[in-house]
C-alpha cells in the first residue's frame, strides 16, 4: 500500500460530503475532527520512533595509561 500524504487526504475529505447515497447504498466518512486527531496520532507515534540525537557519554583513556 503506498503511503499518502495525510495533508492531501484531509483536503480531499473536506472537500467532499461526509455522506452520500446512490442506488441505495449509504457510505459515510469518519468526521473531519476525528481524521485531524488520528493523523496528529500517527504523526506522534512516528516521532517516537525515530532514533534518539541526545546527548552521549563516553569514558576516555588516554594511550599508554596503565592502571
Amino acid at each position: 500500500m503506498a503511503e499518502t500524504d495525510p495533508n492531501e487526504s484531509l483536503r480531499e475529505s473536506a472537500a467532499g460530503p461526509q455522506r452520500i447515497t446512490i442506488d441505495g447504498q449509504t457510505t459515510e466518512e469518519h468526521d473531519l475532527g476525528q481524521q485531524v486527531e488520528a493523523v496528529k496520532f500517527q504523526q506522534s507515534t512516528k516521532a517516537r520512533r525515530r532514533a534518539p540525537f541526545g546527548v552521549a557519554f563516553a569514558k576516555l583513556r588516554p594511550h599508554g595509561a596503565t592502571e
